[in-house]
């Protein structure tokens, strides 16, 4: 194991403990396979970059957006990275945290339609999708 594996691990540890309260709640309700079945992990090392969730079973990363995110050099990080994670096969889905605590029966019908779109083959979103209502 490299060091920046090592890092990588130590630091997906330590986001796990500082959980927001959106990451908390959307944990509660995919965790041990609740969801369908599909098994995710969270704060988990995909080609070393942290994610807040993955389904490997169905290549899907689900971030959850704070407003961290709106800063111009996260965000310019958030295009690099998810084009890299993209171009190993894995589907990115990006909700705000807002979302998820203000609406989370929502936020979780649109990761299972995101879901159930991706194991029948078809691309994660239709185009007249709006993840970030």
């Amino acid at each position: 194991m490299g060091v920046r594996d090592k890092r990588t691990i130590q630091r997906a540890r330590r986001l796990r403990t500082t959980s927001t309260v959106a990451e908390r709640e959307l944990w509660r309700r995919v965790r041990n396979h609740q969801l369908y079945d599909w098994g995710f992990r969270r704060q988990a090392d995909v080609s070393g970059y942290v994610v807040d969730f993955v389904c490997h079973q169905l290549k899907l990363i689900i971030e959850l957006d704070g407003p961290i995110h709106e800063q111009a050099e996260q965000a310019a990080f958030d295009v690099r990275r998810d084009t890299e994670l993209r171009a190993l096969g894995f589907e990115d889905l990006r909700l705000s945290e807002r979302f998820m605590r203000e609406q989370p029966e929502e936020a979780v019908m649109t990761i299972i339609n995101v879901a159930r779109r991706l194991e029948r083959g078809l691309p994660a979103l239709p185009d007249d999708m709006d993840p970030h209502p």
